[in-house]
């Protein structure tokens, strides 16, 4: 007890059992580094300073868990504009993205925008999207806030009726720069009300709370901004089908300004020492060729040769011998040497001065081997050599976009613009269930438009129009047109819209065209005239309309026995395969006849045309 009496009498310190709080240091922002490989800001801080020769493989270090963007503004960006990354919290279709701030204000899909190379208005993809996005940025508003989804026409489209993503086909006319997949919401909202003018951007008026509730307004197009954010271009790195199984494609990030959208590395792929061989550059895309001394500086800045075992690049020309030869500078500006031309025609470029090749053992249509690593823009050499050059490692690049040609007329008139999008041979490859009916993909994009064949080309997806026509057996002649009663926002969107009937369909001159003898076919209504029709019995075509045996009455209710199709993208009883054009085998068997006899394949080259008001 006196122990503890004198314990309460003394004097204690309780400092042990002050709380010390330590000070928490500054939320440091999460930002992906710029100095990784293989960034353009890293190849400019670790390879630019190396002599040419020093430089070994600027892509040997590949961050394969970040994905590269460039985050320069886009030439006759304002002094004022910047563009900076956002670190993305989630998966995001889109790829990277980047914050462009005080740049040039934009207001329709037609207009130059900020956006660095290689990348357009930010646009999700799903809903998945949108809440990676809403855990990543904030509003961008200067005034408005806007979005990369926009219509080649006034009006609204599929408006209010229907959800406003690209999985509802009434909504189809609303696309985006790249024409990849859209989202906005799963549900129905009170806009799209219809005051919509043609290529403007909407504005994403109130903030979302979360990814279900994304709401906008097209208000006759009076949203615009300075600052938006940019996402990756949707662009494909899959060689062409038939390349060897190693080969591989990457997209090069450019230190610089380059002509063509993107360059493409691929790498043990089909060997090829001639423009008439099929490379494995993917779709979109041919071997590179730079069209001018700024786009050399670029490529320098940005890669190094590639050769396996040589370094081919696509400049050719279609005879023997070497045109201007050597006493001319070896560029497309200079009309002598005229007759070396790329793939896709676009200018090229290999050096201002004159260089003492190709010395005239050309042969045609063979690449020229860049024999040597140049050390600036200003020295690219290069030899023909009897054509013993060949790759099986090559740099491509995107092709060249076709440009309609165009007419002048008075401001009253309509402006015809029409626009070749597919050709079909007749054979299965554009049946009625092939997938290139309703998909991005294109087909032999490169080929001569007048020459017979199958190809899908890229405007398949991007060219609104209200007219279509075929041509049967030639490109400009034996043709049938068909005019619509609305506007569709390019071919796909009808393809993909579903059975279509359409009673104006122009049955007398389709059968001119496509030509059946008199009297073997049945000389009756058509059956299911119109677009995307399934007849009875496996009878189906994309544009084109069913019948029955030439020996068989009259039957043209939708819900009728059918026996045979006509027109493109068919499919047909008793036909042993699927056609792209012509007629199944039950359409002309014979007059009084009906038998499986007549399956005729016709060259169709398709065309649609668009209406513009000058």
């Amino acid at each position: 007890m006196e122990d503890i009496t004198k314990c309460k009498a003394m004097n204690h310190t309780t400092d042990h059992l002050n709380i010390r709080y330590p000070t928490l240091p500054d939320v440091e922002a999460c930002s992906v580094p710029l100095l990784y490989p293989n960034t353009a800001e890293y190849k400019v801080a670790e390879f630019t300073p190396l002599p040419t020769l020093a430089k070994g493989r600027m892509d040997a270090n590949e961050c394969t868990g970040v994905r590269e963007i460039s985050t320069s503004a886009a030439p006759g960006s304002p002094p004022a504009c910047k563009c900076t990354r956002v670190t993305m919290d989630g998966p995001y279709s889109g790829g990277a993205m980047v914050k462009c701030l005080n740049c040039l204000d934009v207001s329709k899909s037609t207009e130059q925008n900020s956006c660095p190379a290689g990348t357009k208005l930010f646009s999700p993809t799903s809903r998945q999207d949108w809440e990676s996005f809403l855990k990543s940025a904030q509003p961008l508003r200067a005034p408005n806030w806007i979005i990369d989804v926009t219509r080649p026409q006034n009006g609204c489209g599929g408006c209010t009726s229907y959800t406003m993503n690209t999985q509802t086909s009434q909504q189809l006319s609303w696309v985006t720069k790249d024409a990849s997949p859209w989202w906005l919401r799963s549900t129905k909202y009170n806009e799209p009300n219809g005051d919509y003018h043609a290529n403007c951007y909407l504005d994403l008026w109130k903030t979302p709370a979360n990814a279900d509730e994304v709401t906008w307004n097209d208000h006759n197009c009076n949203y615009h901004s300075k600052s938006y954010y940019c996402q990756s271009v949707k662009f494909s790195s899959s060689p062409k089908t038939g390349s060897p199984t190693g080969c591989t494609c990457k997209k090069v990030e450019l230190n610089g300004r380059y002509s063509a959208r993107f360059l493409l590395k691929c790498e043990n792929c089909l060997d090829v020492s001639r423009s008439k061989e099929k490379n494995s550059c993917p779709l979109g895309s041919k071997l590179f060729s730079p069209q001018t001394r700024e786009d050399w500086k670029t490529f320098i800045a940005s890669a190094t040769s590639l050769r396996s075992p040589h370094w081919i690049i696509d400049v050719t020309r279609p005879q023997n011998g070497c045109g201007g030869c050597t006493k001319n500078a070896m560029h497309s500006g200079v009309a002598a040497q005229g007759t070396w031309r790329t793939a896709d025609m676009s200018p090229w470029w290999l050096r201002k001065s004159t260089y003492n090749e190709p010395n005239g053992d050309y042969h045609a249509n063979c690449y020229l081997d860049l024999w040597h690593a140049p050390a600036n823009e200003n020295s690219v050499t290069f030899n023909d050599g009897n054509c013993n050059y060949h790759s099986k490692s090559y740099y491509c690049q995107t092709v060249k976009s076709k440009k309609s040609k165009t007419t002048t007329h008075p401001p009253w008139k309509i402006k015809d613009l029409w626009t070749l999008v597919m050709k079909l041979n007749g054979d299965a490859t554009f049946g009625f269930s092939s997938k290139y009916w309703t998909d991005d993909k294109t087909l032999n994009e490169n080929s001569d438009e007048a020459e017979p064949g199958n190809a899908k080309y890229a405007e398949f997806t991007s060219v609104p129009f209200g007219k279509i026509k075929m041509c049967v057996g030639a490109p400009d002649k034996n043709c049938v047109e068909h005019k619509f009663t609305r506007d569709y926002a390019n071919a796909k969107a009808l393809f993909a819209a579903g059975y279509i009937r359409d009673s104006n369909l122009d049955q007398t001159n389709i059968l001119k065209t496509f030509g059946p003898a008199k009297d073997s076919y049945q000389d009756c209504p058509p059956q299911r005239p119109g677009f995307n029709i399934e007849c009875n019995d496996g009878n189906k075509a994309r544009w084109g309309y069913c019948n029955n045996c030439q020996s068989q009455p009259c039957q043209n209710s939708d819900s009728n026995d059918a026996d045979a199709a006509i027109g493109i993208g068919l499919a047909g009883q008793s036909t042993p395969r699927q056609m792209g054009a012509g007629w199944t085998n039950y359409f002309a068997s014979g007059k009084g006849t009906c038998a499986a006899n007549s399956m005729t394949s016709k060259q169709v080259w398709f065309y649609v045309f668009k209406n513009i008001m000058l």
